[in-house]
């Protein structure tokens, strides 16, 4: 089982708090294969698990073990090729396309980024109407590209 603490670093050294301050990945992916001590996306990217490494569902900021992320759709905050912090998203759906599905309260939408009251953010590449701010909303990732496919009202 992995720890978590207060905070946890990310890319660059940078420290994010586990208080529902956004947290923007460096890398996102589904989990192929993971170890103790490394983690290799379906991508092919092979990553260090850090002895410190923090480990916590984007829903409840829990830890959670790593040996259970294979397969599961991943943001990791990294410094150079070794992961610092990684939140868990969830499971792929397998369809065609395959998806993630994430549930959420939307705080804002800010650049190219969807802000959710856990912290949790995601790419996207378009905007979505304003309305939805404010709102308990589905969010439709896919996993290959991470980046948002759409967002509706729970």
């Amino acid at each position: 089982m992995v720890c978590l603490v207060a905070a946890c670093s990310g890319g660059g050294g940078d420290t994010i708090k586990l208080d529902g301050s956004p947290r923007v990945p460096d890398v996102e992916g589904v989990v192929r294969r993971v170890d103790l001590r490394s983690v290799e996306l379906a991508d092919g990217r092979r990553f260090t698990v850090e002895r410190d490494l923090q480990l916590f569902s984007t829903y409840s900021l829990e830890s959670l073990p790593l040996l259970g992320r294979e397969g599961q759709y991943v943001q990791m905050g990294v410094d150079g090729k070794k992961v610092r912090w990684m939140a868990s998203v969830g499971a792929i759906v397998r369809g065609s396309p395959p998806s993630v599905f994430y549930t959420g309260h939307l705080l804002r939408m800010e650049d190219e980024r969807l802000i959710f009251r856990d912290g949790t953010t995601f790419r996207t590449v378009r905007r979505y109407p304003d309305a939805l701010v404010g709102s308990f909303v589905i969010v439709d990732i896919d996993p290959d590209r991470g980046v948002v496919r759409t967002v509706s009202k729970a």
